[in-house]
């Protein structure tokens, strides 16, 4: 039966298992992983230069569609943030045109033109 005014488990024990975890993923990955990575670099280059290569090459193509496709949001909420702000019908009918345009060329896909409600 536990008294109690007996504290838990004290903390000494438990920073000496933080360190002794650290040092074991440490020891891992210098003895384990860093060696074959080395080995299966030098056995075959070509592969894994390939492999890096198409990673960043991906990252650099994600990030370049996703840059695009926020520009093209930005430019289709401009265009209709001026057609619900203007007075003139002719400048709303032109902006309406951009519009439909805009939402024809854009990476997003097709959209109908009357998606936007007016």
């Amino acid at each position: 039966m536990r008294q109690k005014n007996r504290p838990p488990m004290s903390m000494n024990t438990q920073d000496k298992f933080n360190t002794a975890m650290a040092q074991y993923k440490k020891s891992i990955q210098v003895l384990l992983i860093l060696p074959h990575g080395v080995l299966l670099t030098i056995l075959f280059p070509k592969i894994v230069f390939c492999t890096i290569a198409m990673v960043l090459l991906f990252i650099v193509m994600y990030v370049w569609v996703d840059l695009i496709h926020t520009i093209e949001e930005a430019h289709r909420t401009d265009i209709l943030n001026l057609i619900y702000t203007s007075d003139c019908q002719e400048t709303i009918h032109l902006l309406s045109y951009e519009l439909h345009l805009h939402d024809q060329n854009s990476l997003a896909g097709h959209r109908p033109f009357n998606l936007h409600g007016i």
